[in-house]
């Protein structure tokens, strides 16, 4: 990623050499006239998505509507929430938008209701709520979880994971794959 500070005038470079510029970048410049170009540069990230590309075009082929469901993940949590009241918890860190957004989508494609807190918050009040019984037999608990939680959390999530399953109510627990 280049962050460039452009300014106008027949100026000498005033920043990154244009080595550190990107080349398509360069060209953009040189077609916009600009006369001098002053940047940053923060990190190539190039490999990086490259690296992130292979990953989810290998992840791609688990999730088509083709794959059969025992090697579908996906497949396989909607069997595993089907007639259930989902419950998913997550960090704020990592996961929260990614939580709201399961729940958009169950809500609106399953039309089934979905709740969702975060960690720790859930810890300061939603806890002392599973000391009701009336509704237990229709929940199904989802930890989405990531390898970078902070050991806090991580702590915080056994321990729940511990008080839920002690009720006699499923958690399934969901990890992040891949290195970004």
């Amino acid at each position: 990623i280049f962050l460039a500070l452009l300014r106008h005038g027949k100026t000498a470079d005033h920043g990154a050499s244009e080595g550190a510029i990107d080349p398509h970048l360069q060209r953009v410049l040189r077609q916009s006239r600009v006369g001098a170009v002053g940047g940053v540069l923060i990190k190539n990230q190039t490999g990086l998505i490259r690296e992130t590309s292979s990953f989810l075009a290998k992840q791609t082929k688990k999730y088509e509507k083709v794959t059969v469901t025992s090697k579908n993940p996906a497949k396989e949590l909607a069997t595993q929430i089907h007639q259930k009241i989902p419950i998913i918890y997550s960090t704020c860190d990592y996961f929260d938008t990614v939580a709201i957004r399961w729940k958009q989508q169950i809500c609106e494609n399953a039309k089934n209701l979905v709740f969702v807190n975060f960690f720790p918050e859930f810890n300061h009040n939603e806890l002392v709520g599973w000391q009701n019984d009336n509704l237990k037999r229709d929940f199904t608990v989802l930890f989405l979880k990531d390898r970078d939680d902070h050991k806090r959390i991580k702590a915080r999530m056994d321990i729940v994971k511990e008080i839920i399953e002690s009720q006699k109510i499923e958690v399934i627990e969901i990890e992040s794959r891949g290195k970004s």
